[in-house]
């Protein structure tokens, strides 16, 4: 008599698990600080000449260590995203920044190989950290809302420099009928077309149909 429910009990322990579940709400969020980082970056090197001069991009190189420091003893997961592709790619990177410090050795500008080492160590601290952080849709819509946010208030400061010359006055010496400011070169807002276009596509970034939509099952709203 018992043969019926031992069955079920078989069939309901055989079923497959569920599906695993979008990670919470809560641990998302905490990631987003540093998911708003590199729209930070972008408007401190647009007010730094675009990271041209060694010191900017030394102290933000410094700051990326300690940001890498802080994620590997805080974070419960500090490499969830570690993968093949960003060990290979971190890999690529770690050579090419040690071939171009190495390079001061052989060259005749020994300066100039210590400067761009420093860039190329900064491309990679960035490389590591937020390859390391993991992708889902929401880390990565955060991500590109930084990065258009940055972009756009450097856009609107290079703008108010025309529209408003005597609230924000700037001199330029060179080409002064050519938007350079802040970068000192000649600056093109449409970079920020991109980032933008896909927020305005995003179902997610849009407000939510629901709320707006009236019920379709006859219940009154």
């Amino acid at each position: 008599m018992s043969a019926p429910g031992s069955a079920a009990a078989t069939r309901s322990d055989a079923s497959p698990e569920p599906a695993a579940q979008d990670p919470p709400r809560g641990s998302e969020l905490a990631h987003v600080p540093l998911l708003l980082l590199p729209g930070a970056l972008v408007v401190l090197f647009s007010f730094r000449a675009g990271g041209f001069f060694p010191g900017s991009t030394a102290a933000v190189a410094i700051g990326m260590i300690l940001v890498l420091v802080l994620r590997i003893t805080l974070a419960r997961r500090p490499f969830e995203g570690a993968g093949v592709a960003w060990i290979a790619g971190a890999a690529l990177l770690a050579l090419f920044t040690v071939w171009t410090l190495l390079s001061g050795t052989w060259s005749k500008a020994p300066a100039r190989a210590l400067v761009e080492y420093d860039r190329a160590l900064l491309y990679l601290l960035v490389f590591v950290v937020f390859g390391a952080l993991g992708r889902t849709p929401q880390r990565m819509r955060w991500l590109v809302r930084g990065l258009a946010l940055g972009i756009a208030v450097v856009c609107v400061c290079a703008l108010m420099t025309r529209l408003a010359p005597d609230v924000w006055r700037v001199e330029t010496q060179i080409a002064r009928e050519r938007l350079s400011y802040p970068l000192t070169y000649w600056a093109r807002a449409r970079t920020n077309s991109a980032a933008c276009s896909w927020l305005a596509c995003s179902r997610r970034w849009a407000p939510s149909s629901a709320s707006a939509s009236p019920p379709t099952d006859g219940s009154p709203a």
